[in-house]
């Protein structure tokens, strides 16, 4: 469960009034590919 505005909801409550749940936040994982940080990665 999720606390939004003081509110307690579940995954199915929130989806319910959102589209998509990445439209609320999210991380994707990417690698540098130039000079030193070639092979690192990242979070964003």
């Amino acid at each position: 469960m999720a606390v939004i505005l003081g509110k307690q909801m579940t995954r199915e409550e929130i989806l319910r009034r959102v589209g998509d749940i990445s439209q609320l936040g999210g991380v994707r994982v990417a690698e540098l590919l130039d000079g030193l940080e070639r092979g690192v990665r990242i979070a964003e």
